[in-house]
């Protein structure tokens, strides 16, 4: 038994001894962290010496963080010698849209449902019912800008031109780049002053 033991701890020893690994990132600079001790900044190679408590362990918990970047976190056998490689993926317009797309889509998917619903009822005519959906729409998204615009084509509809215009005004304030809100707005402007 004694054998055993000390034949175990011989070879765990060894492929600690000669267990490393390189942690390369693209871009480079970004920091790493082996069980949440931070060791160093990439490119970087990691020896048992640099951290022996966590290669104590059979697997290291790597973390790799740079600011403006998306962090990545790994687990690694401690006894292996291999060279890790991670393209860092930036924080941009476009990481934030596919991100809100791909965790919240069904949220999104449910708001521009609610907004074509009203549309049809307006387009057909169905006034009251557009009206009562419209309500309960605003009630669960208060900050969507088109749901003011349509609330001020029910205005419109209704012979109420100055409500509608306070109401094309938030949906302007909510999105600055509403272009049917600015026409809306226009118009009237025009129209109050041939009057």
């Amino acid at each position: 038994m004694n054998k055993l033991l000390g034949l175990t701890s011989f070879l765990f020893l060894t492929s600690c001894a000669t267990a490393h690994f390189r942690i390369e990132t693209e871009p480079a600079n970004a920091e790493v962290q082996i069980n949440n001790k931070v060791v160093g900044m990439t490119p970087l190679d990691i020896k048992p010496e640099m951290n022996p408590e966590a290669f104590a362990k059979p697997l290291l918990s790597v973390k790799i963080s740079k600011p403006g970047f998306e962090s990545q976190n790994v687990f690694v056998d401690s006894g292996a010698s291999q060279t890790l490689n991670f393209n860092l993926t930036a924080y941009t317009a476009e990481y934030f849209k596919e991100r809100m797309l791909l965790n919240f889509s069904r949220q999104v998917n449910g708001l521009s449902r609610g907004i074509l619903e009203i549309q049809g009822f307006i387009a057909s005519g169905k006034f009251p019912v557009a009206q009562e959906r419209l309500n309960n729409f605003m009630k669960e998204y208060p900050n969507v800008a088109s749901a003011y615009v349509l609330q001020a084509t029910l205005d419109l509809e209704n012979k109420n031109p100055t409500m509608a215009f306070k109401n094309l005004q938030r949906a302007l304030t909510l999105d600055p780049d509403d272009a049917v809100a600015a026409r809306l707005v226009e118009r009237l402007k025009k129209e109050r002053g041939s009057q």
